[in-house]
């Protein structure tokens, strides 16, 4: 994780796929998706999930990863990847990743009961 004056400047997801899904979604890269390592990820929930046809080795890893520009000319970059193919590689215009931030700590409530709050 790179870091900019203490912000987070690049983030990556690593969420096991099925197959199936991504040849449906990306049929251009069908025989590299083939190809793709099996996941290693075996104690994901996305097991647990497994349809009664999918098996371990119908998984593989997708990266979801977000790079942050630093301004409109340098423009930031959003990659969908597995281990042996890029899937998807775009400019990133947000200055801000897609998902939403929350910090832990004490809420201010008249109850006082603490948890996490989502910031903007």
């Amino acid at each position: 994780m790179k870091l900019r004056a203490a912000i987070c400047e690049n983030l990556y997801e690593c969420t096991p796929t099925s197959r199936d899904e991504l040849r449906l979604q990306f049929p251009r890269y069908a025989k590299e998706i083939d190809g793709a390592k099996a996941s290693e990820y075996r104690a994901n929930q996305a097991y647990k999930r497994l349809q009664a046809n999918d098996t371990i080795a119908d998984m593989v890893d997708l990266y979801d990863c977000y790079h942050l520009g630093i301004s409109a000319e340098k423009p930031g970059r959003r990659i969908l990847a597995l281990n042996n193919v890029t899937l998807i590689d775009e400019p990133w215009e947000l200055n801000r990743f897609p998902y939403p931030r929350f910090l832990l700590g004490q809420r201010r409530t008249p109850a006082g009961r603490g948890g996490p709050r989502a910031t903007p």
